[in-house]
Formats: C-alpha cells, sequence, structure tokens
C-alpha cells in the first residue's frame, strides 16, 4: 500500500485517508472493486501446463461459443502454445470483466499486437470500445483482419 507522507501527514492519518479510499490511485481503486466483488477472486491452479494464474471458474471464456477469429490461433499462434496462451488470456479478461461490469467501457490495449487480448473483451463487451495501440504494422494489420472476420 502507497502512504502519503507530505509534510505534517503523520504516518497514522496516511493509514487512515488510504483505508477511506481518498486519494486511491486507479490500479487501488481497481484492486478494491475486485476485492468487494461478489465473483470468486482469480486464483492460482494446478494446470496440467503448470501452475497457473486462472481466471475465476465463474468467469470462464468458452472460446467455441466466439467467432473462429476471437481464438488465439487465428492470430498465428501454434496449436502447442494455444492452451497456455488461452489461459493468459482469461486470466486479465475476467479481471477486466469485473471491473467493467455494465459499463459502456473503452478499452485501450497498449502493445495490444494481434489482438489477442482485444478481440475476446470486445466480443464479451459489445457494448463497449476497444482499441489496440502497437507500433508493429503488421501486428495491427493481423488484428485489423480478425476483426473484419469476427461478427
Amino acid at each position: 500500500m502507497w502512504i502519503d507522507l507530505r509534510p505534517g501527514c503523520t504516518r497514522r492519518r496516511a493509514v487512515a485517508r488510504r483505508l477511506m479510499g481518498v486519494g486511491l490511485k486507479p490500479f487501488e481503486r481497481a484492486l478494491l472493486t475486485l476485492s468487494s466483488s461478489s465473483v470468486e477472486a482469480p486464483c492460482v491452479v494446478q494446470h496440467p501446463l503448470g501452475v497457473v494464474p486462472s481466471a475465476s471458474p465463474q468467469l470462464r471464456l468458452a472460446w467455441s461459443n466466439h467467432h473462429a477469429a476471437v481464438h488465439p490461433t487465428a492470430a498465428g499462434v501454434p496449436l502447442s502454445r494455444a492452451p497456455r496462451k488461452c489461459w493468459q488470456i482469461e486470466s486479465v479478461v475476467s479481471l477486466v470483466l469485473l471491473l467493467a461490469e455494465g459499463a459502456d467501457v473503452h478499452i485501450v490495449d497498449f502493445g495490444g499486437g494481434s489482438g489477442a487480448l482485444a478481440m475476446p473483451l470486445a466480443s464479451l463487451l459489445p457494448h463497449g470500445r476497444v482499441t489496440i495501440v502497437d507500433v508493429n504494422a503488421q501486428s495491427l494489420a493481423i488484428a485489423q483482419r480478425r476483426a473484419a472476420a469476427a461478427p
């Protein structure tokens, strides 16, 4: 926890301000939202690929319910890496969905490449907006093709 130690601000007062949510940084507000959510928190689980961070079981991504262009293999991820990539994406997506619950959001995926994270988010948040920012034009072209292929 970050503590405000400005002149005249005692440690006790600084901790009290933080506990009340005064001056919280965006990531701290997000953590507070996640901790007060009724959805089971993400956890670390034993998986055939090893110990990996797992999305909440309530928020697992059913890849078969989405257009094939949303799956990481559509961006060229080899089949041998696909299960691990899917787990990585599910872990991040589950957290974003908790934070974006019921809101019209605009998500910017900096360094988003070919859209591994942005494509599932766009599919799961039909009223939201997802923007990919990347310096690699080839990756962005792949993301555009994937987005055009998905309904």
